[in-house]
């Protein structure tokens, strides 16, 4: 599965998504040499280990942005959804991560933060 390579992470804020679970990660040490700037990871209901995950990482087509917004998950892999400057800041970073969670699951009920 495509995955961001993750060492160590701090726990920001943990949602509820309908049945699922995410949590909003900062201060990100990675694995895979790329520099996290925030991921939410979700997991999927009946699971123990994150499935589905959104990151701001760095983006190569700077001039839209500093940040891509991507999806990874273990059908489709690594998918770059926006470019902006808004991912550099956490609260609009969880809020547009969590929709897109939301719309690509079919839930129809606002995510709860825990």
């Amino acid at each position: 599965m495509a995955a961001p390579g993750i060492k160590t992470a701090i726990p920001r804020h943990r949602f509820r998504v309908g049945p699922h679970s995410a949590v909003l990660l900062a201060d990100i040490e990675s694995s895979d040499g790329m520099q996290y700037r925030y991921i939410l990871a979700l997991v999927i209901q009946g699971g123990s280990e994150p499935t589905w995950f959104v990151t701001a990482e760095p983006c190569s087509r700077a001039y839209r942005g500093p940040h891509a917004l991507c999806l990874y998950t273990a059908d489709a892999g690594r998918e770059e959804i926006d470019v902006s400057r808004d991912w550099a800041h956490a609260e609009a970073f969880a809020r547009r991560a969590l929709e897109l969670v939301c719309e690509r699951l079919g839930v129809d009920e606002p995510p709860q933060q825990l």
